[in-house]
């Protein structure tokens, strides 16, 4: 028994020598990665973290953008660093888009945070100053999510109906859905706070500041949203 344990721990630890001479020590792949995404965006960028071996292929990074230091960066790595996918220009043309969302609601009565993702990851596009419009058209079929985290000030469905039916003025290029997750303001802080530090997001990690919510979702095409007045009203009720 005692031979098998040896042998064990010694097969064990082979494995985990080689794993790491082929992806290169922590602080080879940290350097890797920040080259990788600094030639592909020409900004200078901090890695914070690595983590993972495919196959000994790729490994992952979190890194942040000095120019952006508020978007956390999660990229898949080839252990040369000759490509890199990631979310950064998804994250970027996300908060373009929710800037945007935020500035046509801003009569909305109460605290709300908006979070924009895509369907469609990595599209090999690096010009961080491309248009929404161009970025939209690159991928047509492309869907954008649109998440508004909202603690009402009072209860008044025919306003938050006003300021959606408002909110893509100047996106008509977008198509997808909003879901509107109606909250206390306890947990809308909570859920803020939560994906504003996280480079990827777990639901079980972020599922309880949503137990109570009332969620809606709309669909949108064309800048205009695919919900009557009437049905807003009847699916969300006297809850807001």
């Amino acid at each position: 028994m005692k031979i098998w344990k040896t042998l064990t721990v010694g097969v064990v630890m082979m494995v985990m020598l080689m794993t790491e001479t082929a992806c290169g020590s922590k602080s080879d792949r940290i350097q890797i990665a920040k080259e990788a995404l600094e030639n592909k965006y020409n900004e200078v960028f901090v890695v914070t973290d690595v983590y993972g071996n495919n196959r000994r292929k790729t490994f992952n990074a979190i890194a942040y953008s000095e120019t952006n230091p508020g978007i956390l960066v999660d990229a898949s790595v080839e252990n040369d660093g000759s490509y890199v996918e990631d979310d950064y220009l998804v994250k970027i043309m996300g908060q373009r888009i929710a800037d945007v969302v935020d500035r046509n609601m801003g009569g909305l009565l109460g605290a709300s945070y908006i979070y924009v993702s895509t369907l469609s990851g990595d599209m090999g596009i690096s010009d961080l100053s491309i248009s929404i419009a161009d970025y939209a058209a690159f991928n047509p079929k492309n869907k954008f999510t649109i998440s508004i985290y909202y603690s009402p000030e009072k209860h008044d469905a025919d306003h938050i109906y006003n300021c959606l039916s408002g909110c893509l003025k100047d996106l008509e290029m977008l198509n997808g859905y909003i879901f509107l997750h109606v909250i206390d303001d306890k947990n809308l802080h909570s859920m803020q706070e939560y994906l504003e530090t996280h480079a990827f997001f777990e639901q079980d990690d972020y599922s309880e500041y949503l137990t109570n919510e009332l969620k809606v979702q709309i669909g949108y095409s064309n800048g205009q949203i695919d919900m009557t007045r009437d049905e807003f009203v009847r699916k969300v009720g006297s809850a807001v």
